[in-house]
């Protein structure tokens, strides 16, 4: 795979598992549905669906922003391999970002502006 393929998919991987997440729910709360004891729960984990699509769309609409802000230059991007760089960490030697693309980790003195 191509590294804006690899990076592509981390970026996007969050709302994935948010979806995933959503079908779980909603696989779990039709079985629950059809034994009268386990109703409430049921409609509790309705609503549970609906918030973990909520999210689920509400990361991916932060993915694509993101992506978008990266190819217009707006991001800070990786100098070894002009990847996205993912979110600050606090490291040994000093704050971090680690790139989406070749997983390099990256000073924040290299990717300052």
């Amino acid at each position: 795979m191509e590294r804006t393929t690899v990076m592509t998919a981390r970026v996007f991987a969050p709302a994935g598992v948010a979806l995933l997440a959503a079908v779980a729910l909603g696989c779990a709360g039709s079985k629950l549905a059809s034994q009268a004891l386990l109703q409430g729960i049921a409609t509790t984990l309705e609503w549970m669906v609906i918030v973990a699509l909520i999210a689920a769309f509400g990361l991916a609409i932060h993915a694509v922003i993101r992506l978008w802000r990266w190819e217009r230059g707006d991001a800070f991007d990786c100098p070894s391999c002009g990847g996205l760089l993912g979110w600050e960490r606090d490291g040994r030697h000093g704050p971090y970002r680690k790139c989406l693309g070749c997983r390099k980790n990256i000073a924040r003195i290299n990717y300052a502006r």
